[in-house]
This record gives C-alpha cells, structure tokens and sequence, in this order.
C-alpha cells in the first residue's frame, strides 16, 4: 500500500502527516512479517502428520518431537508478532478516519497532543467510535458503488468488534468484563490467558481500511480541487 506524498497530504498539519506516515510504514514492515509468520507456520501445520507416519512404528521419534516443539515455537512468535502489530494498526485508523472527518468536514488541524494521543493503542470504545463514523461522511468524492462496498466492509468490522465485546464478558473467562469494563480497556492490556487473541478477525481487515485512508484524503483533495 503506497502513502500518499506530502504535496498530496497538504492540507494536513505537520503532526498528522508524520505521525501516520510513521504509523504507516510500522504496519507495513510488520505486515510482511506477519505473513512470513503465518506461512512458516501454515507449514509447519502439514509437517507433523507427514512426520508422525514416518516415525509410525519407530523406536525413536525425535522427527515428530522436534517438529512439534518448533511448531509450539512458531505459533508463540505469530501471537507475539500479532500483539506488537496491534496497537500500531488500530491505532492508525483511529487517527486516520479522524483527519479524514475532519479534512472532509473543513475543520482545522487536530492538535498535535491530539495526535500524539490518538498515536497510542486505542480503547475498545474508541475503536468501535471511529468504526461508526458514517462511511458516507468519509468517502463523499467516491462512487455509490465504492461507497456501499466500504459500508459493507465496515459493518462487518462493527460486528466484530460486538463479537469482542462479548468475548470478553464470557462468562468462563477467570475476570470476565462488563460493557462498561470493555469499552474503557486496551485489548493488549485485557487479551484472556490461552484464549484466540481478541483481535483475531479485526487485524487484516483493519490493516486494508488503515492502509487506504491516506489515499482516501489525498483523492478528496484532488476531486475538491
């Protein structure tokens, strides 16, 4: 996903322009890690059952026991990269679905202390915020059709987002969260011990919302003229 330049970006203050291009291109780098991670582990996931019917019958395993503690290995650095990755690609459509309002809207500039807040790990109730910001709103020099595809991508992104809310009121979870509890807290900061990570069904399609916004702003520019 390619960001936008600075002459693109003009109207936006120096502060809103560096923090989400430095957001950005975090993602991006991280973004390809992740899917390395998630190749080497989709691998690792077909080797066993090949290894265990190699050492079917065998004296001694180890092929099938070194496979599995690497397979372990690999699926606890994917849930680390994936919570590294998380504060950063929520964080950056937080603030880049708030320039866009506020660009689209004619307002001025966020404050760079609103920038450099809405630059950390956003809250439940931020996130789901931001989500429900009208999409129309957003996108006003689109086409219908390009409009209606991105409100049907946020609406599911706003499903989600319930679906956590009620992951975390489990009631099988050792300190299960109220709505209240929730919407004020970090998902890095309330992810259940052993459990799917919370973000499991936002990361990706956060991370395509994210990474288009800038272009976005930079075409409601050029239609505006």
């Amino acid at each position: 996903m390619r960001f936008p330049g600075r002459e693109q970006l003009a109207v936006l203050s120096n502060a809103e322009f560096e923090v989400l291009a430095s957001l950005h291109f975090a993602m991006t780098e991280v973004r390809h890690e992740w899917g390395s991670s998630r190749a080497v582990l989709d691998r690792l996931f077909a080797l066993p059952d090949h290894a265990e019917h190699l050492d079917g019958g065998a004296r001694f395993t180890f092929r099938s026991r070194v496979l599995d503690e690497v397979r372990r290995a690999s699926c606890r650095y994917t849930d680390a990269v994936e919570k590294v990755m998380w504060p950063c690609v929520s964080a950056y459509t937080v603030l880049g679905i708030a320039v866009s309002e506020r660009v689209v809207d004619g307002k001025v500039p966020l404050s760079d202390q609103v920038v450099a807040e809405l630059a950390d790990e956003p809250t439940l109730a931020q996130l789901h915020a931001a989500l429900s910001v009208p999409v129309p709103a957003l996108l006003v020099a689109r086409d219908a059709q390009s409009v209606e595809s991105a409100r049907g991508r946020r609406e599911q992104l706003l499903a989600r987002v319930e679906g956590v809310y009620e992951s975390l009121a489990d009631p099988m979870l050792p300190s299960p969260l109220t709505r209240e509890q929730a919407a004020v807290s970090q998902l890095t900061e309330v992810q259940p011990e052993g459990s799917d990570a919370l973000w499991e069904g936002l990361l990706e399609a956060l991370v395509m919302l994210a990474g288009q916004t800038p272009s976005d702003v930079a075409f409601h520019l050029r239609q505006r003229g």
